[in-house]
């Protein structure tokens, strides 16, 4: 916001006490006496160019009419032009110093203003009206201490200077402080009948506002609204009354004032007052229709700019207000329509970046960065370029441009907002870590001013380690969890603690759940997302599902709407299934499979309802599970396959149907051998059916040949082939066959040499197989060197063998050395 300078000049200031007479500029100090600034400036350049020999004393008298004259024209440029031209060593280096340092405040250029005027010393006429502005200046940047000092100075100098106005000041001084009861305390100071005064009642109004006294600031504002006030004085106290309304929640009255302010027309610099009180209705009670209406009737948008109904300034800001209010896509014409009229400066910035948060929201990215390019050009150095440099910083962080983001970051953080400035440089900060997690965090926190930016940048940091699978970051983590034990981000860092534990080799069970335990137990969506897929990892790791679905049904209690996310919905389904749930799973697995945002979950969700409802023991949850698997089977999609394979199972194991389950298998895709464990189903199937069809098990049989000589066959299937095609031989009465393919397993003669020890299962089942075969055959001593050869084995089935092997010797009565 553009700041109100408020420069009051004493009738010093029109003194030529510190001039020489010279009749040739008596024409130019006329101008300026009857306020024609510009005119005095002209007449004095003429003055000076029509005289080639004027001494130093007359040059510099002109030079110093002309700086003043353009400073009272409000052309600071031009009069720090023309006080350059004075040389160094005149003897009016005070009369200069007053006009460079009014100049500088005119161009918002505070600290060199301040300097300048600190510079009139006491033997200068302008001395007292210097601090005085001094003061105001510091007022205007509220820096409250300094403004005390030099007006104590003032007074001390001279008591009777601008006693009323000094007393003003004060009450400001103490206002801006907060302190209402002092500021009263200084308004005591002015005359009675003087309080009367439109200034002196307007800030009257503001303090009892302050204090909280909302209807004598009303009497106030209203008081101060006379004929003899001000346009600028109006405007004020309406903005009081307004504040007033705003306080006291009558919002309705609020924008009925402000509506009236509009249609005064006043400055620019007013208009960009409103923009705050705008903003609060629009976060107000007051019903988004009557904000419309109201603003609509004013502006009258079907016709903006179009005969009659002039664009004027006030029109265009109420049309961008409306905008605000009204859907989507009539605010986006409306804002199209601002920025075709092409309003001053600060108010088509607002309209561009409104432009680029809609097409953000639409996920138009194109379209968002050139409105936010068009911000930066129309207000370069204001806080909304800045915003829409925040903005374009988190476009490029998204597509990965990093060098890019941090530089718009730069100009993000020349915010005035302290709180925003520190968030962009935090932010720039994270956005190093993204490409060097092991920075050092000295160097990175240098430009953060608060300890809890430095902390989040500490756990930026860890988790940035995480990311990129740093062997630091568990340890950073662990020191974040301990060190901030109050930091908003500490849930965070223990869920990321824990991925990091999860993914050890053998993970710390008693760590991780202390990690759980310690997290609140509300969580914002993400977190408590993130938490529950955590215990669906642990889930899977430890087997234990309990935490899982109860991490699960807090999810869904804490945010009802996960029940529309398909990827959280089939997990928890799933945990419910892997916990015995069975009900719960089947009817969550459904309706994960009916959400229509599930289409790469939907066959998933499908087949794995179809296992819950086989594992309910009912004829009933059986067939459905059946008619969901011919389901799968017909779309030939991706589980076609695996729900073929469960139909077939279901058919031999439930229902003791080998014919169909074999009829079931016949549609696996692929080449022979491509599914063994189709195969094997077969097998077995057909192993089922030789008690009636002798030929049945030649076709089994057959079927583990043709497994054990396909090359991709590994060790541990070869096992259990060889342990099932022995069983095969001893169910049709041929033991005698049955012992080489249980002794090829017990002599490792099927394992390749490339192919390392880790199956022992069927190993040792066709190792005791064996051994019951030759004990059967009355081959006492050929089953103990097999038994001794299963007890020189490291499994675990080594010592069972032992204890085998002296069973054989003592009930066969072999004795050995």
């Amino acid at each position: 916001m553009r700041p109100i300078l408020l420069i009051f000049v004493s009738g010093l200031l029109f003194s030529t006490t510190n001039l020489v007479a010279q009749d040739g500029l008596e024409s130019a100090r006329n101008a300026l006496a009857e306020s024609l600034p510009d005119l005095a400036a002209t007449r004095a350049e003429r003055y000076l160019d029509g005289s080639s020999k004027l001494s130093d004393e007359k040059r510099t008298a002109a030079l110093l009419l002309i700086g003043e004259a353009h400073v009272r024209a409000q052309q600071p440029k031009a009069a720090l032009t023309a006080l350059a031209r004075i040389r160094d060593n005149n003897s009016d280096n005070s009369s200069r110093n007053y006009w460079q340092g009014l100049a500088s405040a005119l161009q918002f250029e505070t600290p060199t203003a301040l300097a300048k005027l600190s510079q009139v010393g006491e033997e200068s006429p302008y001395f007292e009206q210097a601090l005085y502005n001094s003061i105001e200046l510091q007022t205007n940047r509220n820096n409250t201490t300094q403004a005390f000092e030099l007006l104590t100075k003032l007074r001390a100098h001279n008591a009777q200077f601008l006693p009323l106005k000094l007393a003003l000041l004060e009450a400001q001084l103490f206002l801006t402080e907060n302190k209402p009861s002092d500021a009263r305390n200084a308004l005591e100071k002015i005359k009675s009948e003087d309080r009367l005064n439109p200034n002196i009642q307007f800030l009257t109004g503001k303090i009892e506002l302050a204090a909280g006294e909302t209807k004598p600031a009303l009497s106030a504002f209203s008081s101060a609204l006379t004929k003899e006030s001000t346009p600028q004085l109006k405007t004020l106290a309406r903005l009081g009354k307004c504040d007033t309304f705003l306080t006291t929640e009558e919002n309705k009255e609020a924008l009925n004032i402000l509506i009236q302010i509009l249609e005064d027309e006043p400055d620019s610099v007013f208009l960009e007052l409103l923009h705050g009180r705008f903003e609060k209705l629009l976060n107000s009670s007051l019903p988004r229709t009557d904000f419309a209406a109201t603003l609509s009737t004013f502006t009258q948008p079907e016709t903006l700019g179009e005969d009659g109904n002039y664009a004027t300034p006030s029109k265009v800001l109420a049309s961008y207000y409306l905008s605000r209010c009204v859907e989507e896509e009539t605010a986006k014409n409306l804002l199209q329509q601002i920025v075709t009229l092409t309003p001053e400066s600060s108010l088509l910035a607002r309209a561009h970046l409104s432009l680029a948060q809609l097409a953000l929201g639409r996920g138009e990215v194109e379209v968002a960065r050139n409105a936010l390019l068009e911000v930066r050009k129309s207000a370069p150095d204001s806080p909304l370029a800045f915003k829409a440099a925040d903005l374009s910083a988190r476009l490029a962080t998204e597509n990965n441009h990093t060098k890019e983001a941090i530089t718009f970051l730069q100009e993000a953080a020349r915010h005035p907002d302290e709180a925003f400035t520190e968030q962009a440089l935090l932010n720039q900060a994270v956005l190093t870590l993204s490409s060097t997690p092991d920075a050092p965090l000295s160097a990175l926190s240098a430009k953060l001013n608060s300890q809890d930016s430095k902390v989040a940048l500490e756990l930026e940091r860890a988790l940035a380690q995480a990311r990129n699978q740093s062997p630091k970051a568990k340890e950073a983590l662990l020191q974040f969890t301990l060190q901030n034990p109050e930091s908003p981000g500490l849930a965070q860092a223990r869920l990321a603690l824990t991925e990091i534990l999860l993914s050890e080799s053998q993970p710390d069970f008693d760590l991780i759940e202390s990690q759980f335990e310690l997290l609140p137990t509300t969580l914002n969506r993400s977190l408590s997302l993130q938490s529950f897929h955590l215990s669906h990892r642990l889930g899977i790791i430890s087997n234990d599902w309990e935490k899982s679905v109860a991490r699960g049904e807090r999810h869904l209690k804490s945010y009802p709407e996960a029940e529309e996310n398909p990827y959280f919905l089939l997990r928890y389904a799933e945990s419910c299934f892997r916990n015995e749930d069975l009900n719960r799973a089947r009817f969550l697995f459904a309706k994960t499979a009916n959400l229509p945002n599930a289409s790469p979950l939907k066959e998933l969700a499908l087949y794995f309802g179809a296992r819950a409802n086989l594992k309910i023991p009912t004829p009933g949850a059986t067939s459905e599970a059946l008619e969901t698997l011919d389901h799968l089977i017909n779309r030939a999609g991706p589980f076609a396959a695996q729900s073929r394979l469960l139909k077939a199972r279901t058919l031999l194991d439930s229902q003791e149907n080998p014919a169909e389950c074999i009829q079931a298998l016949k549609g696996m895709p692929g080449k022979p051998g491509d599914h063994p464990e189709a195969d094997l189903l077969a097998a077995k199937a057909y192993r089922k059916l030789s008690t009636n069809k002798p030929e049945s098990a030649k076709k089994a049989i057959a079927i583990y040949q043709s497994l054990l000589n396909d090359e991709r066959t590994s060790y541990p299937l070869s096992n259990r082939i060889h342990y099932e095609l022995a069983l095969t031989y001893r169910e049709n009465g041929q033991d005698n066959l049955a012992i080489d393919p249980l002794l090829q397993v017990v002599d490792q003669e099927n394992k390749k040499p490339t192919e390392s020890e880790g199956e022992w299962d069927y190993y040792y089942r066709c190792g005791f197989e064996a051994i019951d075969i030759l004990i059967n055959a009355d081959l006492p001593r050929a089953a103990l060197v097999q038994a001794r050869k299963l007890a020189k084995t490291k499994g675990p089935g080594a010592e069972q063998a032992r204890i085998r092997a002296e069973q054989i010797e003592l009930e066969a009565l072999i004795f050995t050395d």
